[in-house]
């Protein structure tokens, strides 16, 4: 390569760096606005069902049109489709900061199995939330 080429050079990979970083950055714009949308806690009251897609996700259908994802921040071993879940809440409110658990049917009972952590409340539209459980199955 001749050294007159090497500016030509220096420019193109500047201006596609330039090009990555502003991609980058859109990208992060884009999951802080869908992150704005989630919300850390829904009512007890309000919640008419929840749906295991799979050991990372959960969908809670509230009680009106309301449908939130909640993508687990752990993977929940064991979390399957027809599996049935308790909670606990001293304040009538499920958030981002507490636990499902598993309850085992052993026939002659429940018994708890695994305990899992919940992620932020992201809502979505009915239409996916189907979508996602019929994948799931």
């Amino acid at each position: 390569m001749t050294l007159s080429k090497m500016p030509l050079l220096l420019l193109l990979v500047a201006l596609a760096r330039l090009g990555f970083a502003q991609d980058d950055e859109e990208h992060a714009d884009d999951i802080e606005e869908r992150n704005l949308d989630a919300v850390q806690c829904v009512r007890i009251n309000d919640i008419d069902n929840i749906d295991i897609v799979d050991s990372d996700t959960l969908i809670f259908r509230m009680r009106g049109d309301t449908v939130y994802r909640n993508d687990l921040p752990h993977r929940c071993p064991g979390l399957r489709s027809d599996d049935t879940l308790m909670y606990r809440s001293s304040v009538g409110r499920l958030c981002n900061i507490d636990i499902v658990t598993v309850l085992e049917d052993w026939g002659f009972g429940f018994a708890p199995g695994a305990s899992c952590g919940l992620g932020m409340f992201q809502p979505i539209t009915e239409e996916i939330a189907d979508e996602m459980v019929r994948a799931g199955e």
